[in-house]
């Protein structure tokens, strides 16, 4: 997973053809943050700017938000590991 766009972006790099696809995030100042792939392959990360998690179908590059209730941090539980 790579980002760009100010950190406002998501996308795949394809290490055979040197591509990247970028996905803008649906909700501004989002401050995307850490990563965690399930067990199925999809990457979450925490929106820091949102108090929300934000899940990317890896086959359509969909992304999805999850609000979480005030007074979450996420932040701390997604730091570059399978979940």
């Amino acid at each position: 997973m790579v980002h760009g766009a100010g950190g406002q972006c998501r996308g795949r790099l394809d290490p055979q053809t040197g591509a990247i696809r970028l996905k803008s995030l649906p909700t501004p100042n989002a401050h995307p943050y850490g990563i965690a792939v399930n067990a199925r392959g999809v990457p979450f990360f925490c929106e820091f700017g949102t108090n929300k998690l934000a899940a990317i179908d890896p086959d359509t590059m969909e992304i999805t938000e999850y609000v979480l209730p005030i007074g979450a941090r996420p932040r701390g539980s997604l730091s570059w590991r399978v979940i």
